[in-house]
């Protein structure tokens, strides 16, 4: 249970850091492709106003802290049937392998050649 509520703590200052990172990347775009003035500094409550980053943080934060258990029972087709909230909040746990899609994606993207080249031209996004 301790690893869980560690690693759910890294996954959300990891989330964090990545919206923090995308709001800085897509100022840059705009920097680049716009000649807007680039703004580095971006405000830690940043991430706070985006909607998309508090329904990630409803998907993270479910974890069952130490020392704390729970059971659950209902009865179905005439059985008994217990579930133990560790066991329940585990399973719900491995929601969070969806964070790797996107180094997964970003690996990809690296080899591609000339991605920023070809999305520029598009007017697409490749998403790094």
């Amino acid at each position: 249970k301790a690893l869980c509520l560690l690693s759910t703590i890294i996954t959300l200052l990891v989330t964090y850091r990545l919206y923090i990172l995308s709001e800085l990347f897509e100022r840059l775009v705009a920097h680049l492709t716009q000649l807007m003035t680039l703004d580095e500094h971006i405000p830690l409550y940043h991430p706070l106003s985006n909607s998309d980053f508090w329904m990630e943080v409803l998907i993270i934060l479910p974890v069952c802290p130490p020392f704390f258990t729970a059971e659950i029972g209902i009865i179905n087709w005439d059985n008994f049937v217990l579930y133990r909230i560790e066991t329940v909040l585990a399973m719900w746990s491995t929601i969070r392998f969806y964070r790797g899609w996107q180094s997964i994606r970003d690996y990809v993207l690296v080899k591609l050649p000339k991605r920023h080249t070809v999305a520029a031209f598009d007017h697409l996004s490749l998403g790094s």
